[in-house]
């Protein structure tokens, strides 16, 4: 019997931001806390396939929604972390103002 473990990746989303968790608690947590409306969190195999969901959906939801917000996306998002809208709008905002 095999004893291999295949880490699991979870995409999450929502008006108010996203992230990818590798910790189903962790990413129930952050989805109820801080994803807002319109939210979801889906379970993938790998990091790639949660990273295209989540920045996918999250522009997705953001565009019908919320579409004076205008933001960039990271091309990759980090693990274990829950980006704000909010946060990434005052970053943006800041990066343009050197």
């Amino acid at each position: 019997m095999s004893n291999s473990y295949r880490e699991k990746y979870y995409g999450v989303y929502g008006t108010n931001g996203l992230g990818i968790f590798t910790n189903w608690g962790l990413c129930k947590k952050e989805l109820s806390e801080w994803a807002g409306d319109h939210s979801n969190c889906k379970k993938f195999d790998n990091y790639d396939d949660a990273n295209i969901f989540a920045a996918g959906k999250y522009r997705e939801v953001m565009k019908k929604y919320k579409p004076y917000v205008k933001i960039k996306v990271p091309d990759e998002l980090p693990i274990n972390f829950f980006i704000i809208t909010k946060v990434m709008k005052g970053l943006e905002e800041l990066g343009s103002k050197k």
